[in-house]
């Protein structure tokens, strides 16, 4: 005969009550809850100690943990690298912008389930293709938005700039991205942006950024494709290999380099050799 026994609960938390006394359990979870807090408010304010601590990443119990095994990860890699040697990998290098962006326009548009996009600029505005009158549709905001509406999910890291200092405008990128696909429309939800670091000293205690910026440009997509190098998918970076000193120029009448009616002075010429007088 078998005889069937409900294990008895038991929790982590050395001083836990158990169900038999309810009263007691639920003081326990406010307790822990006020704890819990605690110790978010302690990591918001940072410790000041961090100030003149500089190991002050790497000397806590679950810090130590994860430096141990990295180092034990990277020691069984060539040359001690974070990753082993890959290979039957198919490598292009692009030089200019133009080549790049274009590619991915491509990638993007294939994208089937997940992208993901760290840059330090992003300018969500920015046409991957040009001339811009016949490549509307290759603009980075308007392929996402396409993106998004088929499911896709989209995960974005950009750099929050020193805004006393820098004028790339994290917050446009977020806000206008965001605002893609609005709650009630297709593909709310699918898209989520995150500027970071914090640099407030205010918000961040000890624990605040110095001097530090996200410069890593990548665009990974479906696990399966990356593209990697030195270009922000941002404004500034499209370029030919014939490194004109302008961007493309339109190349219909109906798009305008200037946006209004061209200054003008009127001209005349006039033989003075004959009798005039001139009201100037």
């Amino acid at each position: 005969m078998t005889e069937h026994v409900q294990p008895q609960r038991q929790s982590s938390h050395p001083t836990a009550f158990t169900g038999d006394h309810p009263h007691l359990e639920k003081i326990h979870q406010k307790l822990h809850h006020a704890k819990v807090e605690i110790i978010h408010l302690k990591h918001s304010i940072g410790k000041l100690g961090n100030l003149v601590n500089p190991n002050h990443r790497h000397d806590e119990e679950h810090e130590q943990e994860v430096d141990r095994k990295r180092s034990e990860i990277a020691e069984s890699h060539r040359f001690e690298s974070f990753a082993p040697i890959r290979e039957g990998n198919l490598a292009k290098f692009y030089i200019d912008g133009r080549d790049y962006f274009w590619a991915l326009a491509t990638a993007l548009e294939n994208a089937k389930e997940v992208i993901y996009i760290a840059d330090w600029w992003i300018s969500p505005e920015l046409f991957l293709r040009r001339p811009p009158a016949y490549s509307e549709q290759d603009r980075l905001d308007t392929i996402l938005k396409r993106r998004a509406e088929a499911g896709v999910k989209i995960y974005i890291i950009v750099y929050k700039e020193v805004e006393a200092a820098l004028t790339c405008n994290s917050r446009h990128t977020k806000s206008a991205l965001h605002g893609l696909c609005p709650k009630g429309t297709p593909g709310h939800g699918n898209i989520r942006v995150m500027r970071h670091p914090d640099h407030n000293v205010f918000d961040r205690g000890g624990d605040m950024t110095f001097y530090w910026a996200h410069h890593e440009k990548y665009c990974v997509i479906d696990h399966e494709l990356a593209f990697i190098g030195g270009l922000d998918i941002c404004f500034g970076r499209w370029d030919l290999r014939q490194h004109p000193l302008a961007d493309v120029h339109p190349a219909t009448v109906r798009d305008e380099i200037w946006p209004g009616q061209d200054y003008n002075n009127n001209r005349m010429l006039v033989d003075l050799s004959s009798t005039c007088d001139l009201d100037l």
